[in-house]
């Protein structure tokens, strides 16, 4: 091995320390919530227009704590609001917005999760979808399959639909799956 590629990872290494805080900004903060502001990112595919809007219009972002409690609840209705946790991550298609009002109302911030990569035919807008886009079977769930998603031009407008009607239920985020594989 030659010096210069031996010396690389402690190059690496001293460059990362150097870039640190002071020993109060590494420990991790619990307990408060913070919220950011979008901001540019550079992407190296074009993103319609359309999906770019919805980006857009997003105010803040909910980060939670690291210590918060969450109730991940995809399957089965109604939805169980029992659970004394701070979050819940409920279906966009299979809860109406007065399930997510309810959560709300108790103090719960609500997740809506949708499927970005991934087509399924017991969806409401499983018709929506071209089947230039729709790609092998998913092994384990019957009726679901894997979209193309580099046709983001196809892709766009129905995404932004979802996550337009997950904006109209008033939920704070939205959870993706099945975004990277085709």
């Amino acid at each position: 091995m030659n010096a210069k590629f031996s010396a690389s990872p402690w190059l690496m290494l001293i460059l990362c320390a150097s870039c640190g805080g002071d020993e109060s900004a590494s420990e991790i903060d619990t307990q408060t919530e913070s919220t950011i502001s979008p901001t540019s990112v550079p992407i190296s595919a074009p993103i319609p227009q359309s999906l770019l809007v919805v980006v857009s219009q997003i105010r803040e972002i909910w980060h939670p704590p690291i210590d918060t409690t969450w109730q991940w609840q995809l399957i089965g209705q109604p939805t169980d609001a029992s659970f004394d946790v701070d979050m819940y991550d409920i279906d966009l298609f299979d809860n109406e917005s007065s399930v997510v009002a309810d959560l709300q109302i108790q103090g719960r911030k609500v997740v809506c999760y949708l499927n970005a990569g991934g087509w399924v035919n017991w969806r409401p807008d499983d018709g929506l979808f071209p089947l230039e886009v729709i790609g092998k079977n998913l092994d384990d769930w019957e009726g679901k399959r894997w979209l193309d998603i580099r046709r983001l031009d196809v892709l766009g407008p129905i995404l932004e639909t979802r996550f337009e009607t997950a904006e109209t239920k008033a939920s704070m985020a939205s959870s993706l799956t099945m975004w990277t594989v085709f």
